[in-house]
């Protein structure tokens, strides 16, 4: 049975005892993270989760894994602000995983520009090698086309990379 929303926002304010624009912060600040952070959140929420489901057995799994979402987000952004302040009265437990999420957080992907170029214009790669033009042909066409100087080797890494292995030769 579909509940109305006012059933929901009231069972998620009695779990979280937060507001509506805190959650929408929380959303967001989770949307700003790099994908080591996020992991650390799921594996946070998979804990919250077991926890919340035995104080409530009733609850929808639905509600109860957005809940739980929500609560891993608030801890690790807590442990963020906690990191901001510099605060002194904390345990060593709690430094110890507040410093894993500094280190966590200053891990960037690298930026693969080349790769994101050729990957954007991948139909034209297939529809080449369709029309069986050779690997150095496809360089060839990138570089007068677009600009792009890439090894023929790396192309065909690439390529089957992508197509697991499956090359159309």
């Amino acid at each position: 049975m579909m509940k109305d929303i006012n059933y929901y926002t009231q069972k998620i304010e009695i779990f979280m005892k937060i507001s509506i624009s805190k959650q929408d912060s929380l959303v967001n600040w989770f949307k700003k993270q790099n994908i080591l952070i996020k992991l650390e959140i799921f594996k946070e929420k998979k804990n919250q989760f077991y926890k919340l489901k035995s104080i409530d057995a009733d609850i929808d799994k639905e509600l109860l894994d957005y809940i739980s979402l929500l609560k891993a987000i608030e801890k690790l952004n807590r442990q963020e602000e906690y990191l901001k302040k510099k605060n002194k009265n904390m345990t060593i437990e709690n430094i110890k995983s507040i410093s894993n999420i500094e280190i966590i957080k200053l891990r960037k992907a690298r930026k693969r520009k080349k790769y994101e170029q050729v990957l954007n214009r991948w139909s034209i790669v297939t529809r080449l090698r369709t029309e069986s033009v050779s690997w150095r042909g496809i360089e060839e066409y990138f570089l007068t086309k677009y600009k792009i100087k890439i090894s023929h080797q790396w192309l065909r890494h690439m390529y089957i990379n992508i197509n697991e292995g499956k090359e159309v030769e």
